[in-house]
């Protein structure tokens, strides 16, 4: 048997003994073939049985690797009417003749049909649903369509203009379109139309009313028209104009205002007050004609004949005039306009130069006073040819002060092109610079050519030479020879430089470093003084004075102790640690029975107990 081996085969034979052991070993055997969890199974593997295939009183279900199937085809239930299946579960197609649904069904995949459905109660349909081809909902006017969703696509009629959306005595209520409603005839109790256009229509053809809005657009209005017009108005208007007109009004015929406020732009060919004149106020009135009164400042040019009196400052030219109401002097002569008048030099009474003096001065654009200076300059004896000198001088007063003694000096750069005033056998000119340069070129001799040689000296290196009238620079070099062989020493604590070795040229050839602590020891034939101990607890504090060497020495207990140093400093030779009170590295210490290395205090420094050391533990300050 599949899942059985034989136990005691050899034992249990015909004429052979049989003891109990071999029928216990093969019962155990039997049991453990048949366990429900480790026993035989039927899975085609070694040592069990074969896959069972098919069940059943004539082996009606066959039960193969890939298909679950009857024996024969339409003639067994699977479950019955009182005795059902609990839960289906297919991860493919169901297929049967007839579907029959007792209760409630939930689908929550895809359900295709290529036949019809017929559903006598209720249909629920969670989720979306697409239905291909023709939909007829209802078979009487008392049916009714509910929508409790959006609709998210186009609604267009199968047939154009056949079909309507209400009825004269079922209409819906309101329309919300956020687009345009393109509709043959519309024929509405109210509109209320907030934005959009109106083409190619007569409002209030049938029967006029009011229109009321910012912008009315047409090629005809009837009036009468409220409100702001913006643009363009073309056509005759008829009636009254209450508010402001922005724009240009053309008009081929007449039109009346009883009072027109003009406040820009122009008005031309045309007269104003021709038929009843009136006073014209304004900053700028330009026109071909003015009849007065006219009040008011008038700036440009006058054109025509000025009939009345003119009051105020008077600028400009007038074409001709017949003579001043009031004459004027002018330098003692009468003047009214009528003729020029003669003004000779003696009428200018301020003036007290003659007329040759003043003919010398001809171009000149000074006042009477600068006149009166001139010839205050003649009364101090200077002639007109010293005059005559200074005719047509166009340096300036800084220029002249250079010439006068002027001591300041002006950095610059001389260039070829600049030049100094030299005097020229008796005739002052400006020479350039490069005019002086050839000249002192040529009276300069030819200089001897000679050689200068420089020699590098002992422990130097390095000369050269050069000629004296050669035309490029010459760098000549003297390098110091480097003799010395040690190399830089760098020292710190108490470890410092003993023996420098040098040459005859001074140069540095060995340095030799000793530490201090090595010649510098406790032993026979040092004596110690004790200047003071101390020992915790306590406030007390020993002070060793200056220029001294000294050591902490500590002797009867197994414990380390520690000082603080309140105030001072010290050299710790035998660790080369420099140990003041505001270093950070503040406290000194010395083990059981021992005594620290030698210290040296140049300006004296003072101890106290650390709160580190244990309870009763002290040491001796000693100096040597």
């Amino acid at each position: 048997m599949a899942g059985y081996t034989r136990q005691a085969a050899a034992n249990i034979v015909t004429g052979g003994v049989i003891d109990a052991a071999d029928f216990n070993a093969e019962y155990n055997a039997l049991e453990g073939a048949f366990n429900a969890g480790t026993g035989h199974t039927h899975d085609g593997t070694t040592g069990n049985g074969p896959p069972i295939e098919k069940v059943g009183p004539s082996q009606d279900l066959v039960v193969t690797s890939s298909v679950v199937r009857p024996k024969t085809d339409n003639t067994y239930d699977f479950g019955t009417s009182s005795i059902e299946w609990k839960d289906g579960f297919f991860d493919g197609t169901l297929r049967t003749d007839i579907l029959t649904v007792d209760e409630t069904s939930t689908f929550t995949g895809n359900v295709t049909t290529v036949a019809d459905v017929a559903i006598g109660g209720n249909l629920t349909v969670t989720g979306n649903a697409t239905i291909n081809g023709n939909l007829t909902f209802g078979d009487a006017d008392t049916d009714t369509v509910s929508f409790g969703a959006d609709i998210d696509s186009n609604i267009i009629p199968d047939d154009d203009g056949a079909y309507d959306l209400g009825s004269s005595t079922k209409e819906w209520r309101d329309l919300f379109i956020d687009g345009t409603a393109n509709i043959d005839s519309l024929v509405a109790d109210t509109a209320d139309i907030n934005g959009g256009s109106i083409d190619g229509t007569v409002i209030g053809a049938n029967a006029t009313a009011a229109i009321t809005g910012t912008t009315i657009t047409g090629t005809s209005v009837v009036g009468p028209l409220t409100g702001n017009v913006t643009g363009n108005l073309t056509g005759n208007v008829t009636g009254n104009v209450v508010g402001d007109v922005t724009g240009n009004i053309t008009s081929s015929g007449t039109s009346t205002f009883t009072t027109v406020d003009i406040n820009g732009g122009n008005v031309d060919g045309t007269i104003i007050g021709a038929a009843s004149a009136a006073a014209i106020t304004g900053t700028t009135i330009t026109g071909s004609s003015f009849v007065g009164p006219l009040t008011g400042n008038v700036t440009g040019n006058v054109t025509g004949d000025i009939t009345g009196n003119v009051t105020g400052n008077f600028t400009g030219n007038a074409s001709t005039a017949t003579a001043l109401q009031n004459a004027r002097t002018i330098a003692g002569n009468s003047f009214d306009g009528t003729s020029n008048i003669d003004i000779a030099i003696t009428d200018l009474t301020s003036i007290t130069a003659s007329a040759d003096e003043v003919n010398k001065l001809d171009g000149f654009t000074g006042g009477a006073a600068d006149l009166n200076y001139a010839k205050d300059l003649r009364a101090t004896g200077v002639s007109t040819t010293e005059f005559d000198k200074l005719d047509g001088l166009n340096a300036t007063t800084a220029e002249l002060n250079i010439m006068d003694g002027n001591t300041a000096a002006t950095s610059t750069t001389v260039v070829a092109a600049d030049r100094v005033v030299l005097n020229d056998n008796g005739t002052m000119k400006q020479v350039a610079m490069s005019d002086i340069a050839t000249y002192t070129s040529s009276q300069v001799s030819s200089p001897n050519n000679a050689t200068i040689t420089i020699t590098a000296g002992n422990a130097l290196t390095g000369g050269g030479n050069f000629t004296t009238d050669q035309s490029g620079n010459e760098t000549i070099t003297i390098n110091h020879q480097d003799t010395s062989s040690q190399g830089s020493v760098n020292n710190s604590g108490s470890t410092y430089i003993q023996d420098i070795s040098l040459d005859t040229y001074g140069h540095v050839t060995s340095i030799t470093s000793t530490n201090v602590a090595s010649n510098v020891t406790v032993g026979p034939g040092i004596t110690a003084t004790t200047v003071g101990t101390l020992i915790k607890p306590s406030t007390a504090s020993v002070s060793i004075p200056a220029n001294k060497y000294f050591i902490l020495e500590q002797t009867g207990t197994a414990l380390s102790y520690l000082a603080v140093i309140t105030s001072g400093g010290f050299v710790e030779f035998g660790t080369g640690t420099i140990k003041t009170s505001a270093s950070g590295s503040n406290t000194f210490g010395v083990n059981a029975n021992s005594v620290s290395p030698v210290c040296y205090t140049a300006g004296g420094v003072t101890f106290t107990t650390s709160s580190g050391t244990n309870n009763n533990v002290g040491a001796i300050y000693k100096t040597l």
